[in-house]
């Protein structure tokens, strides 16, 4: 026929592949768009089908979708690192098998957990999809469909409303409200407890309390704290007592009114009032003591000084009252030369150290010749909760008096040894204190040389085994020993080698006894040596 072409050969296979390559296709792409707005809209009914019901929908631990009551719900649960955990915090006390019941959700797919605590009717329906978990807090004798009030966040708010109420009135801390006028609308227990304390006729239940602390409201700015007094004056009120009642109050606005806490602090004045009264005598004589006192707190910052301080080491009050530290206080001591200069710095360092930790152990003593000519004692000693005391004392007095008194034994010393006799001192206890070099030399001794006291038992002891026998040593250590009814007396005995020795004892003052010797060839030979002396010293 003209104008139609043949068709070709062949052609109703082509067809059939292409049409069911199309059909295919087709049937792929309507289940994977009807598969999307299956999960699309099921998911969104998972929240949304709840209305006002607190549902949650969590990915893992982490909240993928809530209804606006059970994010509500969530705010007020407890802190946790997750709000998974919040939740579980929330509602483990009133669903206390929840842990055990969603252990294994994945594997049921759905469970329904109801409350164990007596009268409450909350239901927890618990549903596992496509690896979300979705909770739903009911009640079951709710009915279904009537959604207008929710029995779980109701008893939620219930419960945190008894809480925060058992809160209010078992605080110690005084809590009131005040409307704008300033009439009295609420007061928790602690106030309404003192202020029925404060009267003498007994208000128990009535209402309104006593006003107290009026002029807390009259403080601004809000939130501060402020310190009141409640005094007898003050107030009128004939229970409250001569000491006044201090308090710790603050304020805040809320919708029209002003809320009043306060907590009694009286304790707190009294102990400070106390501590102050305390310091201050400490103080007063501190300030009278010639030993400089210089006290450093756990921080080794300094916390108290005496003027005695500033006077012994020419420090600046005003240095002193900014509270420098222990190294800042050494280093101006150091500047002025009120230390003995170290010999480098890195030794001076090492020595602070090692002062300060012989301070804590209460054994730092040292004596300080400073290059003025002065010298000072300086004792560290711990105090409690850390804290240490340095005193610094001027003992230049009683070291030039020490140095004299022992240029005055030297020289005696010398005097001594410059005589031929042979001489030695007891003190009133019968301990040599003295002897010259002739009677070291007599009795082949030096009782300077030793470390130990000699007594005059230890003397005689010497002086027998050195002679032959004779009573006269105990007539000497008589004479030693003796305290009253004391005279001078002399005697004679024979030593070892034959020699005739002439013993005098003389008492001197101070109970001590001073006892010579004099050796010749023969007693009178001794005793006219001696005499002529004698007789020379009186001539002089």
């Amino acid at each position: 026929m003209p104008g139609f072409s043949a068709i070709p050969a062949g052609f109703p296979e082509l067809a059939i592949v292409v049409v069911t390559a199309a059909l295919t296709g087709g049937l792929l792409l309507y289940f994977f768009a009807l598969k999307s707005v299956r999960t699309t809209h099921s998911t969104y009914d998972l929240i949304q089908q709840a209305d006002r019901k607190p549902v949650f929908l969590f990915d893992d631990e982490t909240l993928a979708d809530a209804t606006p009551s059970a994010r509500e719900m969530l705010r007020a649960a407890p802190s946790a690192p997750s709000s998974w955990q919040r939740l579980m915090v929330l509602l483990s006390p009133r669903f206390s098998t929840l842990e055990d019941d969603i252990a294994d959700i994945g594997a049921r797919g759905e469970a329904f957990v109801a409350a164990t605590r007596p009268g409450d009717t909350g239901l927890l329906h618990i549903e596992w999809w496509d690896g979300l978990v979705r909770l739903e807090l009911g009640d079951a004798q709710q009915v279904k469909g009537d959604v207008r009030v929710d029995g779980q966040c109701l008893q939620a708010n219930q419960d945190e409303l008894d809480l925060l109420r058992h809160i209010s009135e078992a605080s110690p801390v005084l809590a009131w409200q005040l409307a704008g006028d300033g009439t009295l609308i609420w007061a928790n227990a602690a106030y309404i407890a003192v202020a029925n304390s404060l009267s003498a006729a007994d208000r128990t239940g009535l209402w309104p309390p006593a006003k107290f602390l009026p002029e807390l409201s009259e403080k601004a700015p809000d939130g501060m704290q402020h310190r009141l007094a409640l005094r007898p004056e003050d107030c009128d009120l004939p229970g409250l007592g001569a000491k006044p009642r201090w308090f710790d109050c603050r304020k805040t606005s809320w919708k029209g009114t002003t809320v009043c806490i306060a907590l009694e602090s009286g304790a707190e004045v009294n102990a400070r009032a106390t501590l102050d009264e305390f310091v201050q005598t400490l103080s007063k004589t501190f300030a009278h003591l010639s030993v400089g006192l210089a006290v450093f707190d756990r921080a080794r910052q300094l916390v108290l000084f005496n003027p005695a301080l500033t006077d012994l080491t020419g420090l600046d009050v005003l240095f002193l009252s900014q509270k420098p530290e222990l190294v800042s206080f050494l280093d101006e001591l150091r500047n002025k030369r009120m230390i003995p200069e170290p010999k480098n710095y890195a030794n001076w360092r090492e020595h602070i150290r090692r002062l300060e930790a012989s301070a804590c152990d209460g054994t730092y003593e040292e004596t300080w010749s400073l290059p003025s000519g002065r010298t000072y004692k300086i004792m560290g000693r711990p105090h409690p909760n850390g804290a240490i005391a340095f005193q610094f004392e001027d003992i230049t007095p009683e070291i030039t008096l020490t140095r004299q008194f022992r240029a005055e034994l030297e020289l005696s010393q010398a005097v001594m040894d410059t005589l031929p006799e042979a001489m030695v001192v007891f003190s009133a206890a019968g301990t040599l204190t003295m002897s010259n070099r002739a009677y070291n030399m007599l009795w082949n001794t030096d009782p300077g040389r030793g470390v130990t006291e000699i007594t005059c038992s230890d003397a005689l002891s010497r002086w027998a085994a050195g002679t032959r026998a004779t009573a006269v040593w105990a007539g000497v250590e008589s004479s030693i020993c003796r305290l009253h009814n004391r005279e001078a007396w002399s005697a004679d005995a024979q030593m070892e080698d034959g020699r005739h020795l002439f013993i005098e004892v003389t008492p001197i003052a101070g109970g001590a006894t001073l006892v010579k010797f004099m050796t010749g060839q023969s007693s009178d030979e001794a005793e006219h040596i001696w005499k002529t002396r004698r007789l020379l010293e009186y001539s002089d």
